[in-house]
């Protein structure tokens, strides 16, 4: 048992990953104390360049670590166009700055905020503008609304005399770049990673560069969307000078089915444009590669890959939030566990993929993976239950309520036979989705929205209405109602059913039923797992309309094509 881990590195790891953690910890620790040390015994003043076209007063707020109060308060007034005002910072030497904020005192109007500097000592200390002021704004008051074009921020200014602010991050935050917090953080695992790196250089030779491929795409999932695109790429590659070499092509019914799926969507959905087929593609990419590559892997040594992969996720985001609480002191345990999808920026700065929802995802897959390593006698008890505490820390941490349904429902039929277990999930999803169909105007705002939107513009076409055609739809949505984008309706089954039509959704169901079918007569139960949370994740997201959910999806559906005869 232990030799398979040994030569994945999996022996110690836990120690490793223990020491990085302390290690992380002491060097935010160190460089908290550091930056205390300056907010506290030095001269400091605050700058801000701002563009207005009409007269106001802005009133700068210090919070001393009691609040925001008036006797903290400065008052200057503006004319228009570019104005440049200079706070000094009233304080005691030796009290520390926590917060500011500013007050525009205007109606009707767009206060624009070019740039945001601290000096200390009569000299420029840190210096911040566009997007770095957007992401260092911490709360915007009610009825204004922040705006974020083309590198300008700016604070829509209500008519109807409500007082206007923005809350900024801690201080601590503001005067450090989410690049250092980043390596604050992560220096230890770069070290790490690279000290593996060399001990398995021999695992990764000529014969196994395919293996190293996958390890590749792996840790892209956690990365950004270019690296997984790259990565999937160079899978593409090994598999067409495979294929050149080798003058073989090993297409098997489960490459067979994603294409004809993809073929279906492009035949009924219409190609509008490239732009609504791009992320589609994703749907066929990787099943082809894996199957021209005609690699056999073994499927406890990838399994265990990945899942050291999320352990590692899990462990930095654990970090993360201590350091966020106890060190920082940025929020209240109690308050974290009442909000915690707003607080959750706060533990997810260092990525550079930054979804919870995707996220909660792939760590699920983890754990359906460690079932297996389980089951199998790969692993021994205590380290199954060791993952399966960190991926609900991790979980609740991202805040994904769904994610911990899922969760607690593989956990629960583990024992059971693979028959009640689907049964189980089918019945799981069914409610779940009945539930929160039913009950989405008071669980979430924005999705009832487009739901609402979708359901009474829709006409029971059997075709539906195109590729793309959701994105058409929420046009006038995204200006007035929404911070970003919409381009779909954040519902996999309703996006399709306006795009593709009743057609769409047989289509989608019976995608599903083939795959279910080929992993229940194989007793694949950790697939059939995966298969379940995904379903429960296209009940409040569209992972089919997102690059990466779709790379991560193909690539675990079809790792039968790397694998050999015996362990399938």
């Amino acid at each position: 048992m232990s030799n398979i881990f040994d030569k994945i590195g999996y022996i110690g790891l836990l120690k490793k990953m223990l020491v990085c953690c302390v290690m992380s910890i002491i060097s935010v620790i160190l460089y908290n104390a550091f930056i205390n040390e300056q907010l506290k015994n030095h001269k400091l003043e605050i700058s801000c360049e701002i563009k207005t076209s009409s007269p106001l007063s802005v009133d700068l707020y210090t919070d001393f670590g009691n609040g925001f109060s008036e006797k903290n308060k400065i008052t200057t007034k503006l004319r228009t166009n570019d104005s440049i005002v200079l706070f000094p910072v009233i304080k005691e030497k030796g009290v520390y700055l926590k917060k500011i904020r500013l007050d525009f005192n205007t109606l009707g109007d767009t206060v624009y905020l070019n740039k945001l500097a601290i000096l200390k000592d009569n000299k420029p200390w840190i210096s911040l503008s566009g997007k770095d002021i957007f992401e260092k704004v911490k709360f915007v008051s009610d009825g204004s609304r922040l705006i974020y074009n083309k590198n300008i921020v700016g604070v829509k200014v209500p008519i109807l005399g409500k007082d206007t602010y923005l809350s900024f991050t801690d201080c601590y935050n503001l005067v450090t770049s989410n690049f250092l917090k980043s390596f604050l953080l992560l220096w230890p695992w770069f070290l790490l990673g690279l000290l593996s790196l060399n001990d398995h250089r021999n695992d990764f030779k000529k014969e196994n560069i395919f293996l190293g491929l996958l390890v590749l795409f792996i840790f892209s999932i956690f990365l950004k969307e270019a690296l997984t695109t790259f990565s999937v790429l160079l899978i593409g590659l090994f598999s067409i000078v495979h294929v050149i070499k080798t003058k073989q092509i090993n297409i098997k019914k489960e490459q067979l089915g994603v294409l004809l799926f993809f073929i279906m969507i492009l035949v009924f959905g219409g190609i509008r444009s490239y732009d609504q087929i791009n992320v589609q593609l994703g749907l066929c990419i990787i099943p082809i590669f894996l199957a021209l590559s005609n690699q056999n892997i073994q499927k406890v040594r990838l399994y265990a890959f990945y899942c050291n992969v999320v352990l590692v996720f899990m462990f930095i985001l654990t970090v993360a939030f201590l350091i966020s609480v106890f060190v920082n002191n940025e929020v209240e345990p109690m308050f974290f566990i009442k909000n915690k999808k707003l607080i959750t920026g706060n533990i997810t700065y260092w990525l550079a993929y930054k979804n919870p929802t995707f996220l909660s995802f792939f760590v699920l897959i983890g754990l359906c993976m460690y079932q297996y390593l389980f089951t199998e006698k790969k692993i021994n008890r205590f380290e199954f239950i060791v993952f399966t505490i960190l991926v609900f820390l991790t979980l609740f941490l991202l805040g994904s309520r769904l994610s911990l349904i899922v969760f607690f429902t593989i956990l629960i039929t583990m024992p059971i036979a693979i028959k009640w277990r689907s049964l189980s999930y089918l019945v799981v999803f069914l409610f779940l989705f009945s539930y929160i169909f039913m009950n989405i105007e008071y669980i979430d705002e924005y999705r009832f929205l487009m739901w609402n939107e979708i359901i009474t513009t829709y006409k029971c076409n059997f075709f539906g209405n195109g590729l793309g055609s959701t994105e058409d739809l929420f046009l006038n949505y995204n200006n007035e109602y929404f911070k970003i984008k919409i381009n779909h309706a954040h519902n996999q089954f309703i996006t399709y059913l306006y795009e593709l039509g009743i057609l769409g959704e047989i289509m989608l169901l019976c995608f599903f039923l083939y795959y279910a079918t080929i992993y229940f007569k194989s007793k694949q139960v950790e697939r059939l797992s995966i298969l379940f949370s995904l379903l429960v994740l296209m009940i409040t997201e569209s992972p089919f309309e997102s690059t990466k959910p779709l790379y991560v999806f193909t690539f675990f559906i079809c790792l039968k094509f790397t694998l050999p005869k015996k362990e399938d």
